[in-house]
């Protein structure tokens, strides 16, 4: 019996890791920030400052402050839209980047993406209320 305890929580730990892994394959930041950690260059919060620079912080906080006043469902979708179009320039960016093997760049993509992540999903608490 402790055997067979053994084998299923053996089976559902590979479940969880395959998906988590799965996961972490279908969300470009995801994925991205999984290749610096196998390339020895992973991304902390505190980089987020000195990679990203001033414009693009301004410009994500001009996006929040337009979430903080909860727009209305028109507005929300040209700011999901618009967010959306920017995600997916960045993912041909990032994927560049790594294939040139620029992991300076890939590492700003990533940056970049993490806070482009973080307000669709704000977008989408909102288009849930």
């Amino acid at each position: 019996k402790e055997i067979e305890q053994h084998e299923r929580r053996r089976a559902e730990d590979e479940a969880t890791a395959l998906t988590t892994a799965y996961a972490v394959l279908g969300e470009p930041q995801l994925r991205g920030a999984h290749l610096l950690e196998l390339v020895g260059r992973p991304l902390v919060e505190d980089d987020d400052a000195s990679l990203l620079g001033v414009d693009f912080l301004g410009d994500v906080m001009e996006v929040r402050e337009e979430l903080a006043s909860q727009p209305e469902n028109e507005e929300l979708g040209v700011i999901r839209s618009t967010n959306r179009d920017r995600m997916d320039a960045l993912v041909k960016e990032l994927n560049a980047a790594f294939a040139a093997e620029e992991i300076d760049e890939a590492r700003v993509l990533v940056a970049k993406l993490r806070y482009l992540r973080r307000i669709e999903e704000e977008i989408h608490e909102q288009s849930e209320v």
